[in-house]
């Protein structure tokens, strides 16, 4: 059995230090939180990929982006797919 964490949980701390806290733990991945100060859901793919990158050379997968997706409201397409292909496909290392 695999275990994560959401990064929700902390967010007192910057997303390299609760990977770190994740992995002292004992978990398998983390879920990354669409939340400042982990990944702020506008953030340029760029951003997503340094966050993945942060979250893997802490010694977890990201195993998904908590994005609340159409929460709070309807969201137009363009800001769908850029939560999802943005969020949870670049920041997981899914796409290079």
């Amino acid at each position: 059995m695999q275990l994560a964490f959401c990064s929700i949980s902390a967010l007192d701390q910057e997303l390299d230090a609760c990977a770190r806290l994740a992995r002292g733990a004992g978990c398998d991945g983390l879920e990354v939180t669409a939340r400042a100060p982990h990944l702020d859901p506008d953030a340029s793919i760029e951003r997503a990929r340094v966050v993945g990158t942060q979250v893997r050379d802490a010694g977890v997968a990201v195993v998904a982006f908590g994005s609340y997706l159409g929460r709070g409201g309807r969201l137009a397409h363009d800001r769908a797919a850029h939560d999802v292909a943005g969020g949870l496909i670049e920041v997981g290392g899914l796409v290079d």
